[in-house]
């Protein structure tokens, strides 16, 4: 676009590049040096085309600018047609996979309430019949209905960590761990000696640490005093250093560690 008149053209500024810090003058459309894009001459480059290109449409005859016109319009309602198309394309994705979503939210919703259901009425019928046993101090009693009702949510009743105590207990002083052990030891077969050793030291170490997992006094006397059988055995296990060890372990980390179990099975009782 040319100036009009024969005003005299002012000398152009010098402006400073906001990227690197050098000057050069504000016509210019980039930084000389650092090429960082000078957005007033771009700015005002980009208006003087536009004018430019206006006046040129000025110039033609009016039917063939009418032609153009109508020309851009069908363009810019094809473009419309094209991006509705797009954006109801795009609006139909999201609502299908909002849909099934909330299909899984819903199923996986009714199933909580199922099992919730299924969960309130089996603490309906059987925590009342835990209660009775334990009322009346049937503790085998107790063990049997915990067999019985080993698929169900046992853990739901108030004394659970008693119950739990006595599965541990029963375990411990079975046969099963101590046969294992003998003839993993008589087969050399150190992987299954350090496992059968590792399970039953770790069941009789619960059983003696009982008092940090339960605070029902009544609950930590009936161990202490059906563990016994176990406390016998641990004596017999570990060395007097042994044992303090494992006290001061136990007893700082507030709970029988079984990575600490597993660690000290395979130093001490593991042949290399």
């Amino acid at each position: 676009m040319t100036t009009s008149g024969n005003a005299p053209r002012m000398k152009p500024r010098e402006i400073t590049c906001a990227s690197c810090g050098a000057h050069y003058t504000e016509e210019d459309l980039r930084c000389p040096y650092c090429g960082s894009v000078n957005d007033l001459a771009d700015e005002r480059e980009y208006m003087e085309d536009l004018d430019d290109v206006r006046e040129n449409m000025e110039k033609l005859p009016d039917e063939i600018r009418a032609g153009h016109t109508k020309e851009a319009l069908r363009d810019v309602a094809s473009s419309m047609r094209r991006a509705v198309m797009v954006f109801a394309a795009i609006l139909a994705v999201i609502g299908l996979f909002a849909g099934a979503a909330w299909i899984l939210g819903a199923v996986r919703d009714r199933g909580s309430e199922e099992r919730r259901e299924q969960e309130y009425l089996w603490n309906q019928e059987n925590l009342p019949r835990l209660d009775e046993l334990y009322k009346n101090e049937d503790y085998d009693g107790l063990l049997a209905l915990a067999d019985e009702l080993q698929d169900g949510p046992i853990y739901n009743w108030d004394h659970y960590d008693l119950l739990d105590a006595l599965l541990t207990i029963r375990r411990a002083t079975g046969e099963d761990l101590e046969s294992l052990a003998r003839a993993a030891q008589e087969g050399k077969d150190s992987r299954l000696y350090r496992d059968a050793m590792m399970f039953l030291l770790y069941d009789e170490l619960t059983v003696k640490y009982f008092d940090l997992r339960c605070r029902d006094e009544k609950d930590v006397a009936v161990i202490k005093e059906r563990g016994e059988p176990c406390l016998e055995d641990l004596e017999t296990r570990l060395t007097q250093e042994q044992t303090e060890r494992f006290d001061q372990e136990i007893r700082k980390a507030g709970y029988v560690s079984f990575q600490y179990v597993e660690k000290f099975v395979e130093k001490e009782w593991v042949p290399e």
